[in-house]
């Protein structure tokens, strides 16, 4: 009997802390560092990277890496608000008399569609705009690590804007020079004043009060959109205001049930400066086989499509398909006490009706409208419980005298707001 001899270099594992981290790579959350002959790693990349099709791969205690693992993310192509992005389309005619006349046009760019990296598009504003408000217009933008620079923005013209990347690199550039000992600054009056607070401040023994915390990192937006709500949390917020580092921005259309969001859904403040606004959202007319709803007025909507409707309230919720005379589908959590019904519109459009009598916390959950899967709504239904106070609120207090006698008088105390006073 013969016994084969075992090759050491394959039982040899390779450690995850070997791959060089200064490509982007950021290692999988596993915990995982050993991986044996044959094993691959699996890798994520930094801001603005995309894992690639190559993959480290352990061979005999080593890793074999063919191609980078992380490479320049591309960028997608989004709404501008007031501006698009655009193409420049060479044109030409040709006339008898003038012969061929050549122009340039710059056309708009299908919005989802994506630009790999050092690719260039155009910005171009509407009319009474311009790029950044600095006057110009076609301004050309290049994707660089997912995002188009620089910031494709349209403004009027004269409102102040800087680019934070620029003035990042502008007060890079000056640190540089005033470290650089070959080009001293000139004012040296005012360089020894410096050493001199310097000198003196060295001497002085520290004060716990000369702490100074570290100013909160914080992204605004910027958004300009009125058809588009922005949710911190559940407050619908406002331009100019901050969102905390690592929180998140959800965005839902104002006219709720009717258009439909396109682009993202929600955005997390990273790198604590205001966002593009290539990254907001916006919306778009429903466009044929859309489910359509129709809510009763008084509603609260809170983000995530959730609509808040008080216990014990009769719910009508209309469904229709856009620009197609057949009748939808409803789904509910739980259909029990839950009526569908058949509508005919003015315009002899066919629809369906949702109709709750008496609301409860079973009819809360996810529902949906629709004919084909892809062009469904869907919306949540959050019940809301009303508080003992809030219940004895609406319950008339009786006091009689006379214990209830014949001819006794009774008094009724309403506890709840009158509605008419304001």
């Amino acid at each position: 009997m013969y016994f084969s001899a075992l090759d050491i270099s394959l039982v040899a594992s390779c450690d995850s802390k070997d791959i060089d981290p200064s490509e982007g790579i950021i290692l999988s959350d596993d915990g995982k560092t050993g991986y044996l002959h044959g094993e691959h790693l699996t890798v994520r990349c930094g801001e603005g990277l995309t894992p690639s099709n190559s993959k480290a791969r352990c061979s005999r205690g080593e890793w074999v890496i063919r191609e980078k693992l992380c490479v320049e993310s591309s960028c997608n192509v989004v709404k501008i608000d007031r501006g698009a992005f655009t193409q420049q389309v060479q044109k030409s005619e040709w006339t008898m008399f003038s012969g061929t006349k050549r122009w340039i046009e710059y056309e708009k760019v299908t919005l989802g569609s994506t630009k790999s990296p050092g690719s260039s598009l155009y910005v171009s504003c509407n009319e009474g705009y311009t790029f950044q408000g600095k006057g110009s217009n076609d301004v050309e933008v290049k994707c660089r690590s997912g995002k188009f620079y620089p910031n494709p923005v349209c403004l009027i013209t004269g409102v102040p804007y800087e680019d934070e990347e620029d003035s990042k690199q502008d007060v890079s550039s000056f640190v540089n020079q005033g470290s650089d000992k070959r080009n001293p600054p000139e004012n040296k009056a005012v360089d020894s004043a410096i050493s001199v607070v310097h000198e003196e401040n060295s001497n002085r023994q520290p004060n716990v009060d000369d702490a100074v915390p570290p100013p909160a990192c914080t992204c605004t937006y910027t958004g300009l959109d009125d058809d588009v709500i922005a949710y911190y949390g559940t407050n619908v917020l406002e331009y100019g205001q901050k969102v905390k580092k690592n929180e998140k921005l959800k965005f839902q259309c104002r006219r709720f049930g009717f258009d439909r969001l396109n682009g993202k859904k929600e955005i997390t403040c990273e790198d604590c400066r205001p966002w593009h606004s290539a990254e907001y959202p916006d919306c778009v007319a429903p466009a044929r086989g859309d489910a359509i709803l129709g809510f009763p007025d008084g509603l609260k909507y809170l983000p995530g499509n959730t609509v808040v409707i008080e216990k014990g309230a009769t719910v009508s919720i209309t469904c229709f398909l856009n620009g197609l005379n057949e009748f939808p589908t409803w789904a509910a959590p739980n259909p029990r006490n839950v009526q569908i019904g058949d509508i005919w519109f003015t315009n002899d459009y066919r629809g369906r009706e949702l109709y709750i009598s008496s609301i409860k916390e079973e009819h809360n959950g996810r529902y949906e409208c629709y004919r084909y899967t892809n062009r469904k709504k869907v919306f949540n239904i959050q019940v809301k419980v009303p508080t003992i106070a809030q219940s004895l609120m609406n319950v008339p207090h009786i006091h009689y005298d006379k214990l209830q006698a014949v001819n006794s008088s009774a008094c009724f105390l309403f506890l709840g707001k009158d509605k008419n006073k304001k």
